[in-house]
């Protein structure tokens, strides 16, 4: 125990440049991610160094994307596994001056995942990742060969149904979930910024009467309502048909604007059929149906 707090001191103290020049940032910022599930990765404050760097190039060649983000996490809630947030909201202290307090403000961001599922599954990746770390940083000297083997065959544990994994019986690495959601006002202008080139897309597929790129430009099956009748969007291009000037005539008396009602966003022909576009969640428009009788 003697010999891995010795080290740790020696490592506070010869913490490398890289955290001295992050003294410059002061202030509060909000680390924009893109929506997706993540984890953190933070190591105990007293046994920092220098593990970001070494971290990031052995999550990439594992196929992970990682960043490291300098500041001290502010979440609304970090007491539930995978807890939604907007945003990582950092805030690096003023009053920061040792090479070791810079480094405890590091923060090892990994992801985006898909799913919680996926990001579950990628755990079995970090015992390996973590390791390897941690012997890169002379793991012999801190460690006995026993304990090396143990720490070799350690898993990722999560600490009952909180949100708290860690690496190790006695290793310093903590490990939370969060989920980034994206909020109301962000995804509208989205949407607004990629409805012209739908629109243009669409417009002159109904022009054209290309069936193909239609369809392909509406809901899924599932997903798409003909006004009661339970057709596909095949079904209701098939169906007007016959009346293909009245649907031209819809789509270019234009659309209204965008409305977003319980977090769905769409908009509709103001004439003539009343044509629904929704913003789905993978963010793009479709043509989702008409509204019924």
């Amino acid at each position: 125990m003697l010999k891995r707090i010795g080290i740790c001191l020696i490592t506070i103290l010869c913490a490398t440049s890289v955290f001295a020049q992050s003294r410059r940032k002061t202030r509060s910022t909000t680390t924009q991610t893109q929506p997706g599930y993540y984890f953190t990765i933070n190591t105990c404050n007293a046994c920092c160094y220098d593990w970001h760097g070494s971290a990031v190039k052995l999550f990439k060649a594992a196929g992970i994307r990682a960043v490291v983000v300098f500041g001290q996490e502010r979440k609304n809630s970090n007491t539930q596994a995978f807890s939604p947030l907007h945003s990582f909201e950092k805030f690096f202290f003023k009053d920061v001056t040792r090479d070791s307090e810079i480094c405890a403000q590091g923060t090892l961001y990994v992801g985006p995942f898909a799913s919680k599922d996926t990001a579950i599954s990628a755990l079995e990746k970090f015992p390996a990742i973590l390791f390897s770390v941690i012997k890169n940083r002379g793991a012999d000297d801190m460690y006995s060969e026993a304990e090396l083997r143990n720490l070799e065959r350690a898993k990722v544990t999560q600490n009952g149904t909180s949100n708290n994994w860690r690496f190790g019986g006695d290793s310093f690495f903590s490990i939370n979930g969060y989920q980034i959601v994206q909020s109301s006002d962000s995804r509208k202008d989205l949407a607004n910024k990629s409805w012209q080139a739908f629109w243009a897309k669409f417009s002159n597929a109904i022009y054209k009467k290309d069936f193909k790129t239609l369809i392909q430009l509406s809901s899924a099956d599932a997903e798409f309502f003909d006004g009661g009748g339970g057709g596909t969007s095949q079904d209701w291009f098939n169906m007007m048909s016959s009346e293909w000037g009245l649907v031209k005539k819809a789509v270019t008396s234009g659309v209204g604007k965008i409305e977003t009602f319980e977090g769905q966003i769409s908009r509709s022909t103001t004439k003539h059929i009343p044509m629904i576009f929704s913003f789905e969640k993978d963010n793009k428009w479709r043509f989702s149906g008409v509204t019924g009788d």
